[in-house]
């Protein structure tokens, strides 16, 4: 766990808002936000106490589950509601737990390399 100081608290907190001002300005892309912030404007990126890779994956992981969340919370909502049909979605319920189980295992192939470089041009 991070050990944060209350001037990086108050920054976290002033991120927050920022991000949930843009998602209700345009509606989407709030994590692509959160990431840099949490790791540029709140200083994750710049202490000397943690490695680079243990910041950004925490950055990423923390950003990763408050968006999941929300997006379980906020279909959960419009379920009781509703909204959901259910069997629309079962095609691609079936791609997504195939894509999910054919791709489980690469993870172990990135242990230890950076993702983006294999990306990269």
């Amino acid at each position: 766990m991070l050990g944060l100081t209350p001037l990086q608290y108050a920054l976290t907190a002033l991120s927050g808002f920022a991000v949930g001002f843009s998602l209700a300005l345009i509606g989407g892309g709030g994590s692509i936000l959160a990431i840099p912030l949490l790791l540029y404007f709140v200083g994750l990126a710049y202490d000397p106490r943690y490695s680079a890779d243990y910041v950004s994956h925490l950055a990423i992981g923390t950003t990763a589950l408050a968006v999941g969340l929300n997006a379980y919370i906020n279909a959960f909502i419009h379920w009781r509601r509703g909204n959901v049909q259910v069997r629309e979605g079962r095609p691609s319920r079936r791609s997504a737990r195939w894509a999910a189980t054919s791709e489980r295992g690469r993870g172990s192939w990135f242990a230890g390399r950076s993702s983006s470089s294999c990306w990269a041009s």
